[in-house]
């Protein structure tokens, strides 16, 4: 139940308390935060909207308070798609910080299949 429980006290403190109180409030429970990552499960086949195939889906994740780097995983159609919000002062080049992920992604399932 702690994501439930998380989301009510943020929903809570959202809502119902002052803008500058919750804004110090949001950056001192995420304090030494470094990263958010998310991961949307998507549809496992091929979708259509108004009768045309729907080729990627791309979610993206706005930066929490005090949280500099926003990371979300996508599986859809039997691919991954990962993507990167980054406040610029801490990772210049988003791109290059994304090919990093895709490197280390990479080499986890390399290492996942041969354990198998």
């Amino acid at each position: 139940p702690a994501p439930q429980i998380s989301y009510l006290i943020t929903s809570f403190i959202s809502n119902y308390l002052p803008k500058r109180v919750a804004q110090y409030a949001l950056v001192k429970a995420n304090c030494h935060s470094v990263a958010t990552i998310s991961n949307v499960h998507g549809f496992p086949e091929t979708i259509h909207w108004a009768g045309n195939p729907v080729e990627m889906i791309c979610a993206f994740l706005p930066l929490p308070t005090g949280i500099p780097i926003g990371i979300v995983v996508t599986s859809y159609n039997g691919r991954i798609i990962m993507s990167v919000d980054a406040d610029a002062s801490v990772v210049p080049d988003a791109d290059e910080f994304l090919q990093w992920m895709v490197e280390e992604y990479k080499t986890i399932k390399s290492e996942a299949e041969t354990s198998q």
